[in-house]
């Protein structure tokens, strides 16, 4: 019986890394014309209507700058409110990564 209980202790337990994975890709403001290193968007990442987690991205580049989320592995809707652009939901996965640009066209 003890073996059995360790055996099933060990097979529950897992790394804190190995339930996580990436939100990943550029974003951009939806904005005429805007400064380099001034204009910014937050990208937000909403886990059952709660925001769990924002990366603000200070644009550096002509065409948007990068960002980075690592979430645990669950569903999320991922926004960026400054882009105009529909939030997307996507299925984190663990050690996966998952693209999702916020790109517009209204400039």
């Amino acid at each position: 019986m003890t073996a059995l209980l360790a055996g099933g202790l060990t097979a529950c337990s897992h790394s804190p890394g190995q339930n996580f994975g990436t939100v990943s890709g550029v974003a951009e403001p939806c904005a005429g014309v805007f400064r380099l290193g001034q204009a910014q968007v937050t990208v937000d990442a909403s886990h059952d209507g709660r925001t769990v987690k924002s990366e603000r991205v200070v644009i550096r580049q002509p065409h948007g700058s990068p960002y980075r989320l690592t979430l645990r592995a669950a569903v999320y809707v991922i926004s960026a409110p400054a882009a105009y652009l529909p939030a997307q939901t996507v299925s984190v996965r663990a050690g996966g990564t998952t693209t999702v640009n916020f790109r517009p066209s209204c400039k």
